[in-house]
């Protein structure tokens, strides 16, 4: 019985070693596979926001063209109106017929 438990003993030892060592290389590897994946997920994140300020930057640009094109519409329709009413006021008012 003691000799078994010798036999146990001494080859106990290094099966024990090779499984802490087995678990150690699983572990780092595990660890450097979340380290690639955090490492992309970051450079993803980093993508996502120059792509997003690429688009304020695009957003912005075509606010200010249409803020620009209604200034210039504005301006069109007072000149417009400036002429229209300045003839009316040089003359007398207009006479409306109400038709019955």
């Amino acid at each position: 019985m003691i000799g078994v438990l010798i036999v146990l003993i001494i080859f106990a030892v290094p099966l024990s070693a090779i499984w802490t060592e087995h678990l150690r290389q699983v572990r780092q590897m595990d660890l450097e596979t979340r380290g690639r994946m955090n490492d992309e997920v970051l450079a993803e994140i980093a993508a996502l926001r120059q792509e997003l300020q690429s688009l304020r930057d695009t957003t912005t640009q075509y606010d200010l063209s249409f803020d620009t094109a209604l200034q210039n519409l504005e301006r069109r329709m007072q000149t417009l109106e400036q002429r229209t009413v300045r003839p009316l006021q040089e003359t007398e008012s207009p006479q409306y017929q109400r038709n019955v």
